[in-house]
């Protein structure tokens, strides 16, 4: 009676308690050890991945705010809504443009006969400078505007400056009617560096009239300077390859400037460019390694690239973070508890017990289904293939179960059972003729790949259970993390469970489905 006491003792009390710390440091350490040693490669991809896909989508939708605005002052242009002579109603539309864009340092408009204005901010005031040729080079006079109508005469200028002759001009004028890149280069009133995108457009009275807007080079690369919680050393470049040149947070020049000697990762990425490798890369640079990302924008005619490039080191830090770090102490005991555990398991004869409750064998999991009956997670099909009214295979009966495969990835996930009619009474596949359990088997894994896709096989799980006599093929699916298509033929449908049933939803309703639900791909996607 003791000895009983003392096992059940055992049982109540020892055994939670060693479960619990066996569970706390076994499975720590094992997700740690494999989280590091196996899953290594891709959290550093998805990491590389996620901050390269938030810079790409910062840069690029500035060059197309830009492309944009752009393309509307070359209609204002073409309506005839400019005039370079109108000085005033030229700095009421651009003062007001200026305002809302930090990025811009000025806006230059000239013709082809070298009539040129200009509008950049000095000390907190807005000058204007209307440049006209004359005989003896280009005057430039000066005006402070102080809107919303007073034009003050400030000096006037005489330089060789000629715009036409400038690199924004002479990109307008090779490629008109769409936004160009210039390379860096000096602007010619404030001597600083930057890039001029600018488009053209022929008129009437002037010709061909060109339209400017100059970035700093200092304001640009503060749009290329990365977050340091992400990354202290990391690097994001731009480069043109049309118009020659690069950018950085903290440099910028010629591509043709890049000696051939230099082993730098500027050089490195460049280099990669211009052999069109775009994909993620490691790049070994004396001890440091390199994970970078190459793409291109959408852009066409801007001719830019972006790379990224982060040291692995700093990548993998997040990873590290969520580590177990054990020192040779822990690590020790951790082995001693480990085997004194199992052996008291073994001793108690708990450790059959544990084993199977923390995995429930398949036919139980059938049996559990077949108890629970068809509803949103359970559905149950007679036959793999046969359509049981006409005695032959079918292509129906096939897309039939595909169907409900798809609504359950679409949806909560769910279990399939294939060898069970509509009651929930077992009849197996017999009536389907394969020869064996693996040609079944590898009938349905074929059709799954041709109608719903491999990259999908990781949530959907196949087993054939033998329940004496018959054999029960059976499904479980779980929650998609991307909208899930029944590929037939050219066709794409979508579904998504309803009840106890598989619903078709129309494009209208699919687009609202899928935005409606667009917070669980976001979520499921970072889980992934």
């Amino acid at each position: 009676m003791g000895d009983l006491n003392t096992s059940s003792k055992a049982r109540s009390v020892i055994f939670p308690a060693l479960v619990l710390i066996a569970g706390f440091v076994l499975i720590l350490m094992a997700m740690s050890l494999f989280k590091y040693y196996k899953m290594k490669g891709s959290f550093l991809r998805d990491q590389l991945s996620s901050l390269a896909e938030k810079e790409f989508q910062k840069v690029d939708s500035l060059f197309k705010e830009i492309n944009g605005k752009l393309l509307v002052i070359r209609d204002m242009g073409k309506n005839q809504a400019i005039e370079l002579s109108d000085v005033k109603g030229l700095n009421r539309k651009f003062v007001a443009f200026m305002k809302n864009q930090d990025i811009f340092s000025g806006v230059v408009l000239a013709d082809e006969k070298g009539d040129e204005y200009y509008l950049y901010k000095k000390d907190g005031r807005w000058i204007s400078r209307i440049g006209r040729p004359s005989k003896k080079g280009f005057e430039f006079t000066y005006f402070e505007w102080n809107p919303p109508n007073e034009l003050k005469k400030i000096e006037v200028k005489r330089s060789d400056h000629d715009p036409r002759k400038r690199p924004w001009f002479q990109n307008a004028r090779k490629n008109p009617g769409i936004p160009c890149w210039s390379t860096v280069y000096r602007f010619f009133e404030k001597k600083a560096m930057g890039i001029t995108v600018s488009i053209g457009w022929n008129s009437k009275e002037k010709g061909l009239m060109v339209c400017g807007l100059d970035i700093s080079l200092k304001r640009f690369q503060k749009l290329l300077k990365l977050d340091e919680k992400k990354t202290k050393n990391g690097l994001l470049l731009l480069i043109n390859t049309r118009a020659g040149f690069y950018l950085s947070s903290k440099r910028a020049g010629r591509i043709s400037d890049i000696s051939s000697e230099e082993s730098s990762i500027i050089k490195i990425l460049l280099s990669k460019i211009q052999k069109n490798q775009r994909k993620i890369d490691a790049i070994q640079i004396g001890d440091d390694r390199w994970l970078c990302s190459l793409r291109a924008f959408s852009s066409k005619n801007s001719g830019f690239f972006m790379a990224l490039a982060v040291p692995e080191s700093e990548l993998a830090s997040g990873l590290k973070r969520g580590l177990f770090h054990p020192d040779a102490t822990e690590i020790l005991v951790a082995v001693i508890g480990a085997v004194l555990l199992f052996g008291l398991l073994w001793k108690l004869g708990l450790l059959d017990r544990f084993g199977k409750g923390i995995r429930e064998p398949a036919i139980l999991r059938v049996k559990r289904y077949l108890d629970q009956g068809e509803g949103p997670r359970v559905e149950f099909k007679s036959t793999v293939r046969k359509n049981l009214k006409t005695g032959k295979p079918g292509k129906e009966i096939e897309l039939s179960w595909l169907k409900a495969v798809v609504a359950f990835l679409n949806s909560n996930g769910g279990a399939l059972l294939i060898g069970v009619d509509d009651s929930g009474r077992i009849v197996g596949i017999k009536e389907d003729g394969f020869e064996n359990e693996d040609k079944c088997l590898l009938h349905i894994k074929n059709l799954i790949n041709q109608h719903i896709g491999p990259e999908f096989s990781s949530f959907i799980h196949v087993k054939a259970v033998d329940i004496d006599p018959e054999t029960v093929i059976l499904i479980e699916c779980d929650m998609a993390r991307f909208p899930v298509f029944l590929k037939i033929g050219k066709n794409e449908e979508f579904y998504v469970r309803s009840g106890p049933s598989s619903m078709k939803l129309s494009p209208s309703q699919m687009i609202s489905y899928i935005f409606q639900n667009k917070k669980r791909y976001k979520d499921l996607k970072g889980r992934g």
